[in-house]
């Protein structure tokens, strides 16, 4: 889908598996994001002016963007500066949790529309046996521990039940695999 709406409907379209390859790691690099966005813990709430300037600015362009007789390669230009200013603000752990919903609410207006989007990946409190959760507590505890037989053997369990495991500074993530 991300291919075709791409291109502007009064030019042919040129298949190439080449390029569909290349949408195909490109919306794997959003999802990826996304999961990112979705695992962050953040430590503060409100919202920093010059994000929320920056994400009016986003709002502004992407109308702008489909106004112009649905100009998706600008729309999609747009996404893809978004999730890069995201991807930064995760790795440099700065948003607060209010910039961390209005960065999901991003997303999802960008679905709206382009309709590419896994958006399954920010429903909230996935369920995770607890069983699953006391044996993630446990493998945190082995780390802070230095006993990492334990902690690899606890990782091998979860992973073996359908499970993976994700490493973070708040400690470890579990998501359905």
């Amino acid at each position: 889908r991300m291919w075709f709406i791409n291109w502007l409907y009064r030019e042919q379209i040129n298949f190439s598996f080449s390029k569909l390859e290349q949408n195909i790691k490109t919306l794997e690099n959003i999802d990826e994001t996304c999961k990112r966005l979705a695992r962050y813990m953040a430590e503060y709430s409100g919202v920093r002016p010059e994000y929320r300037d920056y994400m009016q600015e986003v709002i502004q362009w992407y109308t702008q963007a489909l106004e112009d007789d649905f100009a998706f390669p600008e729309a999609f230009a747009i996404l893809f500066d978004f999730q890069k200013y995201i991807s930064v603000q995760i790795a440099e752990w700065i948003l607060t949790s209010d910039e961390q919903n209005a960065a999901v609410d991003m997303y999802m207006q960008f679905n709206e529309v382009l309709n590419i989007l896994d958006v399954s990946i920010f429903e909230w409190g996935e369920d995770i046996p607890d069983e699953i959760l006391h044996k993630a507590i446990a493998r945190d505890e082995a780390k802070i521990d230095k006993n990492f037989e334990l902690s690899d053997t606890l990782r091998d369990e979860i992973v073996a039940a359908g499970y993976k495991v994700i490493d973070t500074k708040q400690g470890t993530v579990v998501e359905k695999a």
